[in-house]
């Protein structure tokens, strides 16, 4: 959670207006530095920080935690899609891509979150900003983007748009986005009908397939002459940060065509609804946007106050969960470029309340039940069956298609069977500008949900510009910013975000290889998102939705993950829900631009929120209990040696005067202690992590993984997370070398804490001991002499045959092998560490019982191998070499490397993995063997190509 480290967890903000925030602050230079970043004209120069430093730098590395939350408190926290998810399906039979359809978005209010075009909101989305658009011509506002569901894809979900994140920097000072609207009518119902109609051999129907961005001529018809990409807007999105809790919105849109066309531009503002479900766990509470004069209600407010100039337009936001109230302020629009000279917009301000509207939506749902009915009568009076994806559905399949229409339709009567709860709805704004329902908005100028409406017409190839601010409502400053000031800020910021990701560079880079890598981090930064989901409020019901069944119940054994936070996204259209393993291997990469992120989102997975009882990490939303490969060990122990490869870094900078340099050891030192309180923190709750795969998945104790997903994303020649066909018992290569290197990266972590606590020694030699058992376990049952590990089906033994092997006393089991060569071969490359004689010498109890394997299991320690300082061989470690190395005191060069492959072995791997014919191709590794891909591989009635 982005919320301040003296702030405990779920304590309503509002409790928090009179305490101090800052009572961790240091004096002097701390107090200069804030001053200089909260929008003081105190320059850098004056401070304790190296000249070298750069404003984003100085916020990340010198704030205290915080004040870099508060930074941080703003960001683009809103999804991209909240509709058609699992923590928005109440439908007794969890159909989440029918429950909550793109086409409810207009009307139906959300119960766990937002979603909006290049929105942004606080870290508890409290209040959320971004844009809406209208060219005219579609049937909705554009206020999220559209794609088509996992049943609707040939290929699974797809967002159907064409939009851009371009840069962010770590603290959100700076963001830029980009949209390309179609001019023409959007194909809302051709992408989903064609995508419907199409295989899974053939490509997906892309938006660029629709022709909508085409030439039209004065009859409508696409000139089949022209460009795919011609008439269309091209929407830039800005956001720049005045100060922690003053945030500007720029938004510049260019018309792409080679006539004048008019748009409706609509930076809108919104808040959360939280009050709409009765007494739950969070806090019900109803805010409310007005433009009355002093807001004195315990609702949230929006008030219009305008400026005697008239050039910026007001409106105050009130809300009880925020420790002070927000203006948002509007500034006429431009438009530039016609030959008259500017033309300045002014925008009318439209209130609402962000509720549902029922009776619009049982209307809907009344007539879909008609339709599909008469779909159906139609279908049976000419004998015909349902397509789907070009297949006919047998008769079962049809069966169960009707059912779980029926079933939905059922669900969404009794659910919207009911009068609004205001006058004033969700879809206000979409019903006055598209319908002429003058009425829909309130005229009273408050709500909890608001729009500046900018209408106007751009020529070709000039632009109009609108500018919007959110700021935290100050008595003491509520001077008017004009146009050039508002331009400034972005500029700066901007500057800033570059030169931030310039000082990064380790390497000279192209301009082009410069922008794709600002663009990398950009997406990766703009993928952060507020997700909420609390999951026995979610199966309890509420004043909405009714308590589920008891049967069929999904996450009912995962009631005590409460998750109300800032998190990162797999992608927040396609997959904007927490995957684990994606996460991990995201922080990875975050770790380069902003550490403390990324040990924040690592942390926060293995809190007691999160971690179940027994040791699992939450997988994703659809299956909390699936099985993942166990990534976030090694996330946490990248990130943890990437945060002190930089103190060292930093350390051996020079200051120029004392001072400089006993601020920066002291800042240096308590960077050093945190990062060991992180791994210390995750050490503890990676422990339980680690039991719990050991006994949920090993169940017969012979150290090889069986059952669940694991694997890199199921490949295999069945759905490995389902029980294998035959009542056979599958054994994962891939699984058991995951393991395998969980156990490498725990001893490496227990490594470095036994540098500050000798406590941890003992279970530096537990995970070697481990490490070696299921190394010689993998290699005895699951390597075969073609060089390539494989998965194996093991069956009990009921004829008795001779290829038969023993298990368990008086147990025979057969084992076949599956033969195909994919990257679950592969992964047991992954699991390997190597141990110096230098940590051997600093930790006694290791080296000792290093020494006692190597003497007592020799067959144990048959993978342990060492490399010849004169010769450049490499050598099998045996007792004898290894006593010797100590004796003459010629261990400070030696290490030892612990891997599952030996030396023959991992000579033939790599004669596998590196031919060209099998997996090595220009683009790297592939997943499956090219010799599949005339020759398919069969294991009896199962076939892969």
């Amino acid at each position: 959670m982005f919320v301040s480290c003296e702030i405990p967890f779920r304590i309503p903000k509002r409790r928090l207006r009179n305490m101090s925030l800052h009572q961790d602050r240091r004096q002097g230079s701390f107090l200069e530095l804030r001053r200089a970043l909260y929008g003081s004209h105190t320059s850098l120069s004056e401070l304790n920080v190296s000249s070298t430093g750069n404003p984003e730098q100085t916020r990340l590395h010198y704030l205290s935690p915080s004040e870099l939350s508060l930074w941080k408190r703003f960001g683009p926290y809103v999804s991209d899609r909240q509709w058609a998810t699992v923590r928005e399906d109440y439908s007794p039979t969890h159909q989440s891509w029918k429950s909550f359809p793109y086409s409810h978005s207009i009307s139906r209010t959300y119960r766990s979150g937002e979603d909006g075009l290049f929105a942004i909101c606080d870290d508890q989305q409290h209040i959320c900003m971004g844009i809406a658009l209208w060219n005219g011509k579609d049937k909705m506002i554009k206020e999220r983007l559209f794609g088509v569901t996992g049943p609707e894809g040939n290929h699974g979900e797809d967002v159907k748009e064409m939009y851009f994140y371009i840069e962010s920097s770590p603290t959100h000072s700076y963001m830029k986005a980009k949209y390309l609207y179609p001019m023409n009518e959007f194909p809302y119902d051709e992408l989903v009908k064609e995508n419907l109609k199409r295989g899974k051999n053939q490509r997906e129907y892309e938006i660029l397939d629709t022709n909508v961005f085409s030439r039209r001529d004065c009859d409508g018809n696409v000139d089949e002459s022209g460009l795919k990409l011609e008439d269309y807007w091209e929407v830039d999105v800005e956001y720049g940060k005045k100060s922690a809790e003053d945030v500007c919105m720029k938004v510049t849109v260019w018309n792409r065509a080679q006539h004048t066309q008019h748009i409706v531009v609509m930076p809108t503002l919104w808040c959360r609804n939280t009050w709409s479900w009765g007494d739950t766990t969070l806090e019900s509470y109803q805010p409310l946007m007005s433009t009355s004069e002093g807001c004195e209600k315990s609702v949230p407010c929006l008030k219009k106050v305008c400026e005697p100039s008239g050039e910026v337009q007001k409106v105050e936001v009130c809300h009880a969960h925020l420790e002070s109230d927000f203006v948002w302020e509007v500034f006429d629009g431009e438009c530039k470029g016609r030959l008259d000279g500017n033309e300045t917009i002014v925008p009318e301000l439209w209130f609402t309340n962000n509720e549902t509207n029922y009776e619009l939506l049982y209307e809907q749902t009344i007539q879909r039940e008609r339709e599909f009915e008469e779909e159906m009568m139609e279908l049976e009076r000419h004998g015909e069956r349902i397509q789907v994806h070009g297949e006919v559905l047998d008769e079962d399949l049809i069966e169960e298609y009707v059912k779980i229409e029926r079933d939905v339709l059922e669900f969404h009567k009794k659910l919207f069977d009911r009068q609004n709860e205001s006058k004033y709805v969700k879809d206000a704004f979409h019903r006055k500008l598209i319908h002429g329902e003058h009425d829909a908005i309130n005229a009273h100028n408050e709500g909890t949900k608001a729009a500046a409406v900018y209408s106007t017409e751009i020529e070709a190839g000039n632009c109009a510009v609108f500018r919007v601010r959110l700021r935290k409502h100050d008595e003491d400053d509520d001077t008017v910013m004009d146009h050039a000031e508002f331009d400034s800020i972005i500029l700066q910021r901007s500057a800033e975000c570059e030169e931030y990701y310039g000082s990064l560079e380790k390497y000279a880079l192209s301009s082009e290889q410069r922008v794709i890598k600002r663009q990398a981090y950009g997406g990766l930064l703009w993928s952060k998102q507020y997700f909420q989901y609390i999951v026995s409020d979610w199966i309890d019901g509420d004043a909405v939705y009714e308590k589920r069944k008891s049967e069929g119940k999904r996450n009912e054994k995962w009631r005590h993950l409460y998750c109300a936070d800032v998190l990162s996204m797999p992608d927040k259209w396609e997959y904007p829900w927490f995957a684990v393993w994606d996460l991990g291997l995201h922080m990875c990469c975050m770790m380069d631009i902003d550490d403390e992120f990324a040990k924040q989102q690592l942390k926060l997975f293995l809190d007691d929120r999160y971690i179940h009882p027994n040791g699992q990490i939450p997988a994703y939303e659809f299956d909390l209990s699936n099985v993942n490969p166990p990534v976030h060990p090694l996330a946490v122990l990248l990130v943890y040696f990437n945060t002190k490869l930089k103190a060292e870094q930093e350390n051996e900078q020079c200051f120029g005067t004392e001072t400089e340099s006993q601020h920066h050891e002291e800042r240096r030192a308590a960077s050093v202690t945190r990062n060991v309180a992180f791994l210390k923190s995750c050490f503890h709750k990676l422990l339980m992590n680690f039991t719990w795969w050991i006994n949920q998945n090993d169940p017969s104790g012979k150290n090889v993984i069986g059952g669940g997903f694991l694997g890199l994303d199921n490949i295999g020649v069945i759905d490995r997370s389902k029980p294998f066909p035959g009542g056979g018992t599958l054994e994962q290569a891939d699984g058991t070398a995951w393991i395998a290197m969980y156990c490498t990266v725990m001893l490496e972590l227990a490594v470095e804490l036994a540098q500050f606590d000798e406590v941890y020694e003992e279970l530096v030699s537990k995970f070697f001991e481990h490490f070696l058992t299921i190394i010689d376990a993998l290699n005895e049952l699951l390597w075969h002499e073609d060089g390539f590990y494989y998965d194996s089906v093991v069956f009990p033994d009921e004829n008795n045959e001779a290829s038969a092997v023993s298990c368990e006393p008086n147990t025979r089991v057969k084992r076949i092998p599956i033969r195909l060569k994919s990257l679950v071969g592969l992964v047991p490359l992954f699991a390997s560490v190597v141990v110096n004689t230098q940590q051997l010498t600093q930790l006694d109890t290791f080296r000792n019982k290093f020494a006692w394997f190597l003497k007592t299991r020799p067959n144990l320690t048959k993978h342990v191998s060492t490399l010849d300082s004169t010769t450049g061989t490499v050598l099998d470690m045996n007792y004898s070499l290894f006593m010797n190395t100590f004796q003459h005191n010629q261990h400070h060069n030696a290490s030892f490397l612990l891997s599952i492959p030996d030396v023959n072995q991992l000579t033939k791997m790599l004669s596998v993995m590196l031919d060209e014919s099998q997996f090595l191709s220009e683009f790297g590794i592939r997943s499956l063997s090219k010799e599949y891909q005339h020759t398919p591989f069969q294991f009896n009635e199962f076939q892969v190509y």
